[in-house]
């Protein structure tokens, strides 16, 4: 994963480490300019830039719960702000007008109210225990990848892929691109 901020690029190294590159070509492995969230536990599934942070999000491999992190880019170490998701974890952001909205590994769309991570809209599943299971590991396999999800023409368009839920078939729930707007859910 990779972001830009602020004259700097951003990426994801050993799973939960956040290191950069500056405009010279020099990569920053520790002190300021880095992240290293393996304190958590879990691996950052998704990086995205807003206008005056970072987001990052963390799924947990042991059954306990997501942290979406909220980081200026620059303090070593110190993410300013964490907050925490009912789901283990989540799988990609898009931003609109700077409020993040995260897709969770549970297929909620959450979206960010200031001081927490709010429900606004669901896919539709009801074995949320099969999705852990499938989604929760740091292999490739997630409900979506993490630039999967984008915000397009007054919509965020989710590009899912319920093809890895291993023995389980959600007949409900087919793979595709799921359109959420404000109006309609």
């Amino acid at each position: 994963q990779l972001c830009q901020y602020s004259r700097r690029l951003y990426f994801v190294d050993l799973d939960n480490v956040v290191k950069s590159i500056d405009t010279v070509e020099t990569v920053v492995t520790s002190g300021d300019y880095t992240l290293d969230l393996s304190s958590y536990g879990g691996h950052i599934s998704w990086i995205i830039p807003g206008s005056n942070r970072i987001w990052i999000g963390l799924t947990k491999n042991n059954g306990t719960r997501g942290l979406i992190f909220e980081w200026d880019g620059v303090s070593e170490n110190a993410p300013n702000k964490w907050y925490e998701i009912e789901a283990q974890g989540s799988a990609g952001c898009a931003l609109i007008n700077d409020v993040p909205y995260v897709i969770d590994i549970e297929g909620r769309l959450l979206a960010f109210n200031g001081g927490s991570f709010q429900e606004v809209a669901r896919l539709p599943i009801t074995q949320y225990d099969a999705l852990n299971l499938a989604y929760a590991s740091t292999q490739s396999t997630k409900i979506c990848h993490f630039n999967g999800i984008k915000y397009i023409n007054d919509a965020i368009l989710i590009n899912i892929d319920s093809a890895n839920t291993g023995s389980f078939s959600f007949e409900n729930f087919p793979s595709g691109i799921y359109e959420y707007t404000k109006e309609n859910g």
